[in-house]
């Protein structure tokens, strides 16, 4: 059974950066009053994956 002890907040912000013609892609995840930053979508997405996990 999902009760209140099983649900979690997950704040996921993705932008993109000014650097040259490109730009850098950045992201940040907000969890359990944490901040985690990541350069690249794998590493999101792997955070992402456990965090989702651990629940």
């Amino acid at each position: 059974m999902i009760g209140p002890d099983t649900q979690r907040w997950l704040v996921v912000r993705v932008w993109l950066e000014p650097d040259g013609a490109q730009g850098k892609w950045r992201a940040s995840v907000r969890r359990d009053d944490q901040h985690r930053y990541f350069t690249s979508p794998e590493a999101l997405i792997a955070y992402l994956a456990a965090a989702i996990q651990s629940t």
